[in-house]
């Protein structure tokens, strides 16, 4: 709404454009760019801890269970894109690009600082990734649906760990 209202007709510069076959391409290659991101995170996380990879969740894979999963991630990426790089990049432009991209990471890596260090590093990376990707095609699809997939694929390993 705020985007909607803000933006006006000009909601293109939000990356708020019609959605389209390219755009599911392009969101896998930014849900294998953030794998190629978090990957090594995931590992130096398992090399400093004892715990298990994810602990506590436990899913049963129902159908109607998948489907409200694949929901619920793909919304938290847009929810979190639509915020953090549709909003706050466009938002934040007249303090330079740099400096957009920096204080937009840091809300988006602050908001997941309850993961730990590691995870705060990862989010960080991953935040800039995103800026970067958002800046080059001015498409919110294409960042939420990588984001969803990737959060997708984190709740599906952390299932089956």
């Amino acid at each position: 709404y705020v985007i909607l209202t803000r933006g006006g007709a000009d909601a293109h510069a939000f990356g708020l454009v019609r959605l389209r076959v390219s755009d599911l391409l392009k969101a896998i290659g930014v849900f294998v760019g953030i794998c190629f991101l978090s990957i090594p995170i995931a590992l130096a996380g398992r090399l400093v801890s004892t715990d298990g990879f994810v602990a506590g969740i436990s899913i049963q894979l129902r159908p109607v269970s998948l489907i409200l999963l694949v929901l619920v991630c793909i919304t938290t990426g847009y929810r979190e894109e639509l915020f953090f790089r549709s909003y706050l990049l466009s938002e934040l432009a007249p303090l330079g690009k740099i400096r957009a991209i920096a204080a937009s990471t840091a809300l988006f890596a602050i908001g997941h600082i309850y993961q730990g260090g590691l995870a705060l590093l990862g989010t960080a990376l991953i935040g800039v990734f995103l800026s970067l990707v958002f800046l080059r095609y001015r498409n919110a699809h294409v960042i939420a649906l990588g984001h969803g997939l990737y959060n997708l694929a984190v709740v599906l390993i952390g299932a089956t760990a």
